[in-house]
């Protein structure tokens, strides 16, 4: 099954690095794919450089963070498991690694819930946490 179904999102999204933490929270609405194992959910959002174009995919353990505007990122998150991650800016592109704590999602009737908590390091010292809830539902 592809269809497109149009969903509503709410997001909450902390980082905290240096023990300050910033919290980005929001609502959009979207729209939810299924392909074979995975399960995309897609969503533009504004920041201060403009609109955003979002996408998680989810697979088995696995879920792809991809985030497209000014400043574009790519995360491949794998529970328990160190990954690589590209932050693209107009100034060159970053890899960093990633180690996912935590990461799950449930979908049931259209409805579901996504939880991650990460760590991200660049250049051996920058340390970032992250935790992230992002909520769907089906619109009727």
């Amino acid at each position: 099954m592809d269809d497109k179904i149009k969903i509503n999102i709410t997001y909450s999204i902390s980082i905290t690095e240096q023990q300050e933490t910033n919290t980005y929270t929001g609502e959009a609405h979207g729209e939810l794919t299924k392909k074979g194992n995975s399960v995309y959910i897609r969503y533009q959002d504004n920041s201060e450089n403009g609109v955003v174009s979002n996408v998680f995919k989810m697979t088995d353990n696995k879920m792809t963070i991809i985030r497209n505007g000014e400043i574009s990122v790519r995360q491949q998150l794998e529970a328990e498991k160190q990954t690589e991650g590209t932050y693209i800016t107009p100034y060159g592109t970053m890899t960093y690694l990633i180690q996912t704590k935590e990461l799950s999602f449930s979908l049931e009737n259209n409805i579901g819930e996504i939880e991650t908590s990460y760590e991200t390091v660049m250049n051996d010292e920058l340390k970032r946490n992250h935790h992230m809830l992002v909520t769907f539902k089906e619109v009727n």
